[in-house]
């Protein structure tokens, strides 16, 4: 029986998006020395727990898409994440110019509001501004759909 259970991070949740291509990196945390099996999109992977329970397994050629459910298993225990989608993933860091509220662009370019409603976005709070408004530390991430949160703008571009 596991202790500790399978574990992810944030980043792998419900809503998460995984980069398609060759290889794809999926990690998280279980009993030390289990082994995990994983499967996404009929491929299959698996991984050795380290002595701090540590897994990391990769799963290979992801074709762009989704809805998918990831599945994990160690020992009897099985974990399913759903949806996931497969496709491009940017990573994009800066201060305010690197947002733009939906709101701002709803009228002048819905099309763009319409057409790229699949994007999908991981925002993080800044430590200072939390603390700011809250007086307590960062919150938790969690994926949402673009069109209703915010557009990085200055990384957007009609050739998607």
């Amino acid at each position: 029986m596991s202790t500790y259970g399978i574990r992810l991070p944030k980043l792998l949740q419900k809503g998460c998006v995984l980069q398609w291509g060759e290889k794809t990196r999926v990690w998280g945390w279980c009993d030390p020395g289990q082994e995990v099996q994983i499967q996404l999109q009929g491929k299959n992977g698996s991984a050795l727990a380290d002595a701090q329970g540590r897994f990391e397994a990769y799963l290979e050629n992801l074709l762009p898409g989704g809805p998918f459910t990831l599945k994990l298993q160690a020992g009897t225990e099985m974990q399913e994440v759903t949806p996931v989608y497969v496709g491009d993933v940017f990573v994009c860091a800066g201060q305010s110019n690197m947002e733009l509220p939906m709101n701002r662009v709803q009228e002048p370019v819905p099309e763009y509001v319409r057409r790229f409603s699949f994007i999908r976005l991981w925002k993080t709070q800044s430590l200072l501004r939390r603390l700011r408004t809250t007086g307590k530390g960062p919150g938790i991430p969690a994926w949402e759909k673009n069109y209703r949160m915010f557009l990085p703008f200055p990384t957007f571009s009609e050739n998607l």
